[in-house]
């Protein structure tokens, strides 16, 4: 699939959704084996990678409302403490530029936009922190955690 991929001339067309786990990190050692390394580095060095290997520039998406994903909701429909599933973030925009990237903490659709556009100008690894409220819930967590079916 990869030499399709690469052989179609698509890759500054495409949206490419990833989940990112723990488990994904290994350290490569000098004798080229690797090792698990547990969550060190983050997505966006591997974003890097990609463009570092193959030309391929990513702009990586972080929808970061500062929670531990479902744990929140769950504490919430559950009538537990929320707060504790909250977590503060760094600018992950200002991480994205320190590994010699673009990078932007996004606080607004304008400036989401503002983001886009120059990305697909002028393509290169690019870290966006999109700062969005913990109130809206997607429909699957409404359903799930909510009993709501909007």
């Amino acid at each position: 699939e990869y030499d399709f991929f690469m052989n179609q001339n698509t890759r500054f067309r495409c949206i490419m959704g990833t989940d990112y786990y723990v488990t994904n990190e290994h350290l490569l050692k000098p004798d080229g084996s690797t090792v698990a390394s547990g969550e060190f580095f983050g997505y966006y060095v591997i974003a890097r990678q990609y463009y570092a290997r193959y030309g391929m520039p990513l702009m990586v998406v972080c929808l970061n409302n500062q929670a531990l994903g479902s744990e929140y909701y769950k504490f919430d429909a559950h009538k537990m403490k929320a707060d504790l599933a909250t977590v503060s973030s760094p600018d992950l925009g200002a991480v994205g530029r320190a590994f010699g990237g673009r990078g932007r903490l996004v606080r607004s659709v304008d400036e989401l936009r503002s983001a886009t556009r120059e990305f697909l100008e002028n393509p290169a690894p690019t870290m966006l922190d999109v700062r969005i409220s913990r109130s809206v819930i997607t429909l699957p967590y409404r359903r799930i955690h909510y009993g709501q079916d909007e």
